[in-house]
Parts: C-alpha cells; sequence; structure tokens
C-alpha cells in the first residue's frame, strides 16, 4: 500500500461543505497557540483545550484542501488550495516540535498526523517533503506503543520510495539535495522496519535495498540529517 492510498484509507472522510474554512482564522489561532507563555507546572488545562481545539479545526481545514485539491497531481489544482496547504503543512510541523517540547506525546502525534496529511494533500509527488513527515508520525506511534501502525507507515514509505534505489547511472554523479532526504527517508523506513520485524518474509530484501540506498547516499556531499522525528531540512 503506497502513502497515498495508506492515508487516504486511514483517514478517509465525507467530503465537506463549501467554502473552506477561512485560512486567516486558523493562523490565528496557531500563533496564538505558539506565542502562549507557559509557567505553571503541569500545564495550564486551558492552554491543552486550546491545543485540542486548534488541532480539531486544522484536521477539518486540511481536509476541506484534500478533497479541493482535486486528486492532484493527477488532476490540476487551484493556486489558493496549493499555498494553503502547504502552509498547514508547515504549521502542523512547527506545532508538532512545540507540543514535543513541551512532553505532550499524543497532541504531538495528533500534529505529526496533519503534518502528514496536509503534505499528502498538495505535495504527495514530493518524497522530500513526504518522507520526514510520515517518519515523524511513525516515530510517535512507536512511542504510543502502537508499533503495528508505525510498521504500517514505514512500509508504505518503503513502497513508494523503494524505486529511487533503482538507478543505473554514472556511480562517480552526486545525488540532489532532494533525492537524499528522500533517500534518507527510505533509509530510515528501512532499519526501522527490520528492527521491529528482523524474521519478516521481506527482511532479506530490506537489507539488500537498504544496501542500496546507503550506495547512493555515499555519492551526496557532506553529510544529510535522518528525517526521523521531523527535523530534517
Amino acid at each position: 500500500m503506497g502513502l497515498k492510498s495508506y492515508i487516504q484509507a486511514r483517514l478517509a472522510r465525507k467530503k465537506p461543505p463549501a467554502p473552506r474554512t477561512p485560512f486567516e482564522e486558523v493562523r490565528a489561532r496557531f500563533e496564538a497557540v505558539m506565542a502562549a507563555k507557559l509557567h505553571d507546572s503541569p500545564l495550564d488545562v486551558g492552554f491543552e483545550k486550546r491545543v485540542d481545539s486548534l488541532l480539531e479545526q486544522m484536521l477539518t481545514a486540511i481536509e476541506e484542501v484534500r478533497v479541493a485539491a482535486n486528486d492532484y497531481p493527477n488532476h490540476p489544482i487551484r493556486g489558493d488550495v496549493w499555498v494553503d496547504g502547504a502552509s498547514y503543512s508547515a504549521m502542523a510541523h512547527s506545532l508538532m516540535l512545540r507540543l514535543r517540547s513541551l512532553g505532550l506525546l499524543q497532541a504531538e502525534a495528533h500534529a505529526s498526523e496533519l503534518w502528514a496529511r496536509a503534505t499528502l494533500a498538495v505535495m504527495s509527488h514530493y518524497r522530500h517533503e513526504v518522507g520526514p513527515a510520515m517518519l515523524a508520525n511513525a516515530d510517535c506511534c512507536e512511542r504510543l506503543g502502537n508499533v503495528q501502525r508505525a510498521a504500517l507507515i514505514y512500509g508504505a514509505i518503503i513502497a513508494d520510495f523503494r524505486l529511487l534505489t533503482d538507478d543505473d547511472g554514472d556511480a562517480a554523479e552526486s545525488v540532489s539535495e532532494e533525492d537524499a532526504v528522500a533517500l534518507t527517508s527510505l533509509a530510515s523506513a528501512l532499519k526501522s522496519r527490520l528492527r521491529l520485524e528482523p524474521a519478516h518474509p521481506e527482511a532479506s530484501e530490506w537489507s539488500d535495498l537498504l544496501a542500496r540506498a546507503t550506495a547512493l547516499l555515499a555519492r551526496v556531499p557532506g553529510s544529510v540529517e535522518t528525517p526521523k522525528g521531523g527535523t530534517a531540512p
């Protein structure tokens, strides 16, 4: 199962009514949460309620974008829909990192899922964008104890990214920065799947794919930071 198929199967919802949720409204609530000054421990209950409300509003808005995206890139997309989707992707990523810093794992997991959803809605063909978002979500699933779902996400990454290792070019040719991020995502997914299921019937094939991805990454000038956890470029 590929990434887009996975996310649509898991998160399919009824087509939302038009018009879409105003982007400025969502951004204002996002900025308020990001700017909140927290001094109490444990965290202010009011803050967590605001986070939950923001996550729900972003979920609705991102689903509206997904529907309006018209199955892009298979069909044309309006410019404003693409911009909103890309903006929600960036917002969800930033929110995820903030929630992680506060130790709110369940909310972090929700934000990571929104990051993946928004990215897949308008940038599903940009593997260097999709990989880090999906890995971050899988990482949250593992930390929450949902290993089965994490393995499913790793498998979806492997299925969609494995073609990157079908390289017949000059061994001296360098790998682009974007492909390096995508290959690093693939390598991370393969390592995680092998760690979780070392006796899986496909383990040998995964090891071969990992070796090919590693060889391609050796062509990258300098080093590429592993995107697991959502900190990749």
